[in-house]
């Protein structure tokens, strides 16, 4: 009997829920949207994010602001 194949998608990490600040990579999956995109709205001031070390980072706290910002603005 064969085992299930399991499809990887490497640019889609998995976002672990108990953490306070997640990496750009992993905040991006948390919204749902390309790093790209989240670096647009970190650059344009829209999203704060900070450096720990090397490691880019945007607290959970600042990505749940941001969804919130964004339902109020489709809902008006």
């Amino acid at each position: 009997m064969q085992s299930p194949t399991r499809t990887v998608v490497p640019d889609e990490p998995s976002v672990p829920p108990l953490r306070g600040a997640l990496r750009l990579a992993e905040a991006a999956a948390y919204l749902g949207v390309a790093r790209t995109k989240l670096y647009e709205l970190t650059r344009a001031g829209r999203s704060k994010s900070f450096h720990l070390g090397k490691t880019h980072l945007v607290s959970v706290r600042e990505l749940d602001r941001l969804i919130a910002e964004y339902e109020e603005l489709e809902a008006s």
